[in-house]
């Protein structure tokens, strides 16, 4: 006989399904899951400064290693806080899992008031692709392997638990085949192979490509993470035909040369990229977002479509067919993969794309007289394993402007239209979740002072694989004491920092482990 309980079930169920890593504010209600964490040899509790920071941390984590993992608040206050950083995993496309504990169930819808008790399921609904409550220890672990593959198939997106405070203490005994029978490994709960199109579908959009002289392929939705579809970078090199890429899927064609067209956010502000983009007269669209439709409406191609082949992992994200639109279901890679033979383009096409989205970049960038020098001195230290975060709209046009040549294994371009200073603590997360690999946070001194104290959490975790440039980091934020500028504030918590001398820029990290 084994005795256990109800947090020691669900941090087991957690292992089973591949979870590493849980972003946390400690709270005493999730005491028996730190224990069982503590004891697990392959698990983690990361400790942010606040409860928003970690559910961006797991943002980071998982949009750069593919891999679930847990953002954790305890009751009332602390996931009023966590749902603003829960709100990104929402808008970005992140399977993030975010557990929280309640009142005593026997005091529970209605609520019997203590404990800052408050109906959480639903208050994550509205942002959360599924909601539950566990009421009974044994059913912990089919939460969790619900919870999971609503997060991780088809458009992939943030779901909610919520588990009792004397449920996660309630003691169990089990004999060791009564345990065993509670937990299911991933490949029995959902689905992880290739979803393939309908044979008709894939064949009316080869047609339709096949009459194209002038495609274009927008990314968005997170389709273009390397850790959601890995092959498919590959397949649109081989294509040839020129990518664009939303805020969500930055990066699948980062350095390609030839066929990265560049940020949809520069189609959007240029009036001259933009004016190219309305010659395509095929479009492939690889997951539709709120930026991808963005830039279709101010686009002339809203108004008089050519062709359009529309892809997606969820049915319900397509339109019927029309003329001159094809809705394919499936994922990209397989979608791709079927209209490669159809390609018959101009080859002076992508040329064109490319170069007009470069102009327009540099254009909208200026002179960046203050940083450049320093983006020319790093560009050289980023390796082909390294990653890049830009956190606000300047800094992600810089990073274009003087690293978009650099090939690096990702990049994330935070533009912070939706929200603002996410960068260094996603960075922070995904700077846990690749050791071996270098984040370089380019961030705008204004988004930087959003999230600053989780400075102190890359100190006390020792990350020295975070390097943190701040191109205008010389001068003073409003709000800050006069006698403080950016340096000392970061010095004063922890970090090493120095000014680069060619410009008023700062680079700062834990011990400056590598040098620009």
């Amino acid at each position: 006989m084994e005795i256990s309980n109800g947090g020691e079930i669900l941090v087991q169920a957690l292992a089973r399904q591949g979870v590493k890593k849980v972003f946390s504010i400690i709270g005493g209600q999730m005491g028996t899951m730190y224990d069982a964490i503590g004891r697990h040899p392959d698990m983690e509790v990361i400790t942010p400064r606040s409860e928003a920071s970690a559910a961006l941390m797991a943002c980071g984590y998982t949009a750069s290693t593919g891999e679930p993992c847990v953002s954790m608040a305890t009751v009332g206050a602390g996931v009023v806080y966590e749902t603003a950083g829960l709100v990104m995993a929402w808008l970005d496309y992140l399977p993030v899992l975010s557990i929280a504990p309640q009142v005593q169930s026997y005091k529970m819808k209605p609520h019997q008031e203590n404990l800052q008790a408050c109906d959480q399921d639903l208050l994550f609904a509205p942002f959360t692709k599924f909601s539950a409550i566990g009421y009974h220890a044994k059913r912990l672990p089919q939460l969790v392997d619900r919870a999971l593959r609503e997060a991780l198939c088809g458009i992939p997106g943030p779901v909610h638990l919520d588990v009792p405070v004397d449920i996660l203490f309630e003691r169990q005994v089990l004999t060791k085949g009564q345990k065993e029978k509670l937990f299911a490994t991933p490949a029995n709960t959902r689905y992880q192979g290739a979803v393939l199109p309908d044979p008709k579908a894939a064949r009316r959009a080869g047609e339709m490509l096949a009459r194209a002289k002038r495609p274009l392929v927008l990314v968005g939705q997170g389709m273009g993470r390397p850790t959601r579809h890995k092959e498919l970078g590959s397949l649109l090199i081989k294509a040839k035909i020129p990518v664009i890429t939303t805020s969500k899927s930055s990066g699948v064609m980062w350095a390609v040369k030839g066929v990265d067209a560049g940020p949809a956010f520069v189609f959007e502000q240029s009036a001259a990229a933009i004016r190219v983009f309305n010659e395509a007269d095929c479009l492939i669209v690889l997951g539709k977002d709120a930026q991808s439709a963005r830039l279709l409406e101010k686009a002339s191609l809203a108004r008089t479509p050519p062709f359009v082949i529309h892809a997606e992992t969820d049915p319900g994200a397509l339109d019927a067919p029309a003329q001159g639109y094809a809705p394919v279901w499936g994922d990209p890679a397989s979608v791709f993969s079927g209209l490669l033979d159809a390609v018959a383009m101009d080859e002076a096409w992508a040329d064109k794309v490319c170069s007009a989205s470069a102009r327009a970049v540099k254009t909208l960038a200026g002179d960046f007289a203050q940083g450049r020098s320093l983006f020319d001195a790093t560009a050289p230290s980023i390796g082909a394993n390294d990653m890049i975060v830009a956190d606000g709209a300047t800094a992600c046009l810089a990073a274009r402007a003087f690293l978009g040549k650099t090939s690096c294994q990702g990049v994330f371009l935070l533009e912070g239209i939706e929200m603002a200073g996410t960068g260094l603590p996603f960075a922070i997360g995904a700077a846990v979740g690749n050791p071996n690999s270098h984040i370089y946070l380019i961030c705008e001194q204004r988004a930087l002072f959003h999230n600053l104290r989780e400075a102190a959490t890359a100190v006390c975790l020792g990350i020295e694989n975070l390097t943190i440039i701040c191109p205008d980091a010389q001068g003073v934020e409003p709000g800050v004491e006069r006698a403080a500028d950016t340096a000392k504030i970061l010095a004063g918590l922890g970090l090493t920092t120095r000014i680069f001398e060619k410009g008023p820029a700062l680079v700062a990290s834990v011990g400056l482990a590598r040098a620009i």
